[in-house]
């Protein structure tokens, strides 16, 4: 069965929905050893939700929380593999990669810092159409 096909199109209001309900776990919510959500990464990832949001992207993005308190957003569809992670040290990191085998990535990348077109371009061309 191709699951890449049965991807919900993208809910700016459920995926910050699933972000408010993530960020209200308090420590030890997966374990003894599991962070809360810190505001900043939470802020962070509401910013990449509503920009993606914005370029018109048709998929879904999983949005998850590690329990050292990092933010994980996910895609994988037919075109695309995308995975981003937003840390509690206010970096994020992120690889993408299209049907083609073309790759994008970058770590520590600063929060407040803009995304980077080439993860932008990436997106949009894999959702276009």
């Amino acid at each position: 069965m191709d699951h890449a096909s049965e991807l919900a199109a993208f809910d700016l209001d459920r995926s910050l929905g699933r972000l408010r309900e993530l960020a209200s776990k308090p420590d030890g919510w997966k374990g003894p050893d599991s962070v809360a959500m810190l505001s900043p990464v939470r802020d962070a990832a509401e910013t990449f939700l509503r920009g993606y949001d914005r370029i018109g992207s048709a998929k879904d993005l999983f949005v998850g929380l590690d329990a050292d308190g990092d933010v994980t957003l996910f895609l994988k569809d037919a075109s695309l593999i995308l995975d981003l992670s937003i840390g509690q040290d206010r970096t994020y990191s992120f690889y993408a990669e299209t049907l083609g085998g073309q790759t994008f990535q970058g770590d520590c990348l600063d929060v407040t810092a803009a995304l980077p077109s080439g993860l932008i371009d990436v997106v949009s061309r894999s959702t276009a159409g």
